[in-house]
């Protein structure tokens, strides 16, 4: 065998015997531990991920309402102290604004309507006063809906179970095109088209009143505001005047809302009453049959709007977790569409934002004429 030396002379590692170059390696029962050991580790990553997450969500979509109510805030400023209404355009240009002054519209092929309460505010969360959901829907290719990018995100709540849906969003229901015109191919609920929003606006204060029908929120529907001014059909709504609302630091503007599908509830030729759409409000809950056990402001708040089979399943939160429906025997079922487990965020009139804890929907005013 040949051997070299080195000048110590101790043998060079080159004349080792080859046996000590024998590689070595992991066995296959080390492999196995090894992969148990990473399983483990994710099976107990996952949920503290899936929790994180879940939080940023809605850290982003408090954010989101907080810019809503901020944006409404400074309209006012600009509209003598108004906020946009969510009636129809027939009705506020008949009663309220003939003259096209107070409020903020679009130009039509047959005239001037009024914009969508979410349009109004897009001039006021970074977009141009040229920019609304209808002309974002219509000016897309039939099927894509609204071209990448052309929507604000800050109306989508990232919670929102309809974003990845051809159609995500919910019923905006009056301004806007539904299913007989455009935008094409949306159903909707086969009633009212979907824009993307995931966000419900007061309609108990952004309402208009019309004295002569009733049809406060739109034509042939009428309106019962908790303990509003006697109107035609029953409490009249605040007329989207900011500086009456008795308690704004109580008072919900805007909010998660809207779950799909249509519940049983929605009775067509009731549009405040579908589940799908964006608005909240105490409508007729008057008549709910609320039992003693609650205080009698219930009515006013967001408890009452839970508590009332035909409001409460527009709340995004799992029917599990909602206050009991006390007026059916067997009880009725409730959505499932959850976002952010216990609790939805609510902005406020004075352009504050909370997550709101069902268990605290009693000390959330819907009623702007306060408890």
């Amino acid at each position: 065998m040949i051997t070299s030396h080195c000048s110590s002379g101790r043998i060079s590692p080159l004349g080792r015997d080859s046996r000590m170059h024998a590689k070595s390696g992991f066995t296959l029962i080390e492999l196995l531990v090894v992969i148990s050991i990473i399983a483990i580790l994710i099976a107990l990553l996952l949920p503290a991920l899936a929790a994180a997450r879940q939080e940023a969500d809605s850290v982003l979509c408090l954010s989101n309402v907080r810019q809503m109510a901020l944006g409404a805030i400074e309209f006012t400023q600009d509209h003598q102290g108004l906020f946009q209404p969510d009636t129809d355009t027939n009705v506020v240009t008949a009663y309220v604004d003939p003259s096209h002054q107070l409020f903020a519209y679009r130009s039509t092929s047959s005239g001037t309507d009024l914009l969508d309460w979410a349009s109004a505010l897009i001039p006021y969360m970074g977009g141009s006063g040229n920019q609304n959901f209808v002309g974002m829907a219509t000016s897309g290719n039939p099927g894509s809906y609204y071209a990448p990018g052309t929507y604000p995100k800050v109306f989508l709540c990232p919670s929102d179970p309809t974003l990845n849906d051809t159609w995500p969003g919910y019923a905006l229901i009056n301004n806007v095109l539904n299913p007989s015109s455009t935008p094409p191919g949306n159903p909707g609920d086969g009633t009212f088209s979907y824009y993307p929003v995931s966000y419900g606006v007061n309609a108990d204060i952004c309402s208009i009143v019309d004295p002569k029908n009733g049809n406060d929120f739109n034509q042939g529907s009428t309106m019962d505001v908790a303990n509003g001014p006697a109107g035609v059909g029953g409490g009249q709504p605040l007329g989207c005047r900011l500086a009456r609302v008795l308690s704004p630091s109580t008072t919900l503007l805007f909010a998660d809302c809207g779950t799909r599908p249509t519940q049983p509830e929605a009775v067509p030729g009731a549009a405040l009453n579908y589940n799908d759409g964006l608005y909240y409000t105490t409508n007729y809950d008057v008549y709910a049959g609320i039992p003693g056990s609650f205080p009698t402001n219930t009515i006013n708040t967001l408890e009452g709007v839970a508590l009332t089979p035909w409001l409460r399943d527009r709340i995004p939160i799992a029917g599990n977790l909602m206050p009991s429906n006390i007026n059916a025997s067997p009880q009725q079922p409730q959505n499932t569409m959850d976002r952010h487990g216990d609790h939805i965020n609510v902005s406020f009139c004075d352009g504050h934002a909370e997550a709101v804890n069902v268990s605290e929907f009693g000390n959330v005013n819907i009623s702007p004429y306060g408890r």
